[in-house]
């Protein structure tokens, strides 16, 4: 079991910071850089996305640290830390929340909604959220510390809180198919992320309650020096710091026009949508520029009624996807 507390418990760590921070920066950087995926939900995902970012870099290393080593960092860290922890779990449950509304809005009154679920708004309801979390988890500071001991004459530190977390979570239109399809995807997405965030920090959250009925008291595992209770408590740590790697995945597995927007980032393949584009651009400079009858010309004109069909695609593509 020491070898489990000093080697693999932050190596596991260390396996969840890269991954996730490397998901989540792509997420952020794929969402900035293609206009067509600027709307609402997409808003949405973005901010989850940034608030796993900040969990990911600015807790997660110390608590791996902390599990090889007693805690050699200034106890302004250890308040930072476990202050950011609860403000970036907040900030990842009321996102969910204001998905689930926006794709409630969505799907049962998607026309009057229409006023409401634009971009303005989201970034505003967004600001809000994180102003009322800063400030919301200011009392959690009162009972976060640094727990100072002496082993074999060295004094020794270790961050500790006692603070017990509690989380919340959070009619069919008349649309052509192609659109209800596009809908029920993006739907289907923001639920399953939901579902993910319920399943890895419900354990947690079991243990935070445990706390707070036995508080100011140890609870019965805080008092066994048990190899069994360290291990469950390490597995669900892990569990609900996973779920910040796990939610770009669900992304890039779930999304077409994510994976599309990837590859375009990346320069791997065109996407099926910039083909598209890249024809009605053909199409309007060849109408701009005079053509001989049976000229070289000619052979690359792209019939007009094909072209017709595509833009009513690409319309209509847009339209149901936001």
């Amino acid at each position: 079991m020491v070898e489990l507390h000093l080697t693999v418990v932050p190596v596991v760590y260390c396996f969840i910071m890269i991954i996730g921070v490397i998901g989540n920066a792509a997420v952020l950087t794929v969402f900035a850089l293609n206009r067509t995926l600027h709307n609402s939900t997409n808003a949405l995902i973005t901010n989850l996305a940034f608030a796993d970012l900040m969990f990911l870099t600015l807790c997660v290393p110390f608590t791996m640290y902390s599990y090889a080593k007693p805690w050699p960092f200034p106890d302004a860290i250890c308040y930072l830390t476990i202050y950011l922890q609860y403000v970036t779990a907040y900030a990842s449950v009321w996102t969910l929340v204001i998905l689930a509304l926006d794709r409630f809005l969505a799907v049962v009154c998607p026309v009057t909604a229409m006023q409401i679920r634009n971009m303005r708004n989201v970034l505003r309801a967004c600001a809000l959220m994180w102003i009322l979390n800063l400030l919301c988890n200011l009392p959690a500071l009162n009972n976060i510390g640094v727990f100072r001991y002496e082993f074999e004459g060295e004094q020794l530190g270790t961050c500790v809180d006692s603070v017990a977390i509690a989380l919340t979570s959070a009619s069919k239109g008349k649309f052509p198919s192609t659109g209800c399809k596009v809908k029920r995807r993006i739907t289907k997405l923001v639920w399953v992320i939901i579902l993910t965030f319920a399943i890895c920090w419900l354990p947690q959250n079991i243990r935070f309650a445990l706390k707070a009925a036995y508080y100011p008291e140890p609870i019965f595992w805080e008092t066994e020096d048990s190899n069994f209770f360290f291990a469950v408590q390490t597995s669900i740590q892990l569990l609900a710091y996973a779920n910040s790697c796990i939610n770009p995945i669900l992304y890039a597995a779930m999304s077409e026009r994510f994976r599309e927007a990837f590859r375009r980032l990346c320069g791997w393949k065109q996407s099926n949508l910039l083909i598209e584009e890249s024809r009605l651009s053909l199409y309007a400079n060849s109408r701009s520029r005079p053509h001989r009858p049976g000229g070289p010309d000619s052979c690359e004109m792209i019939s007009k009624k094909k072209l017709l069909r595509v833009n009513n695609s690409m319309q209509k593509r847009r339209h149901y996807s936001s």
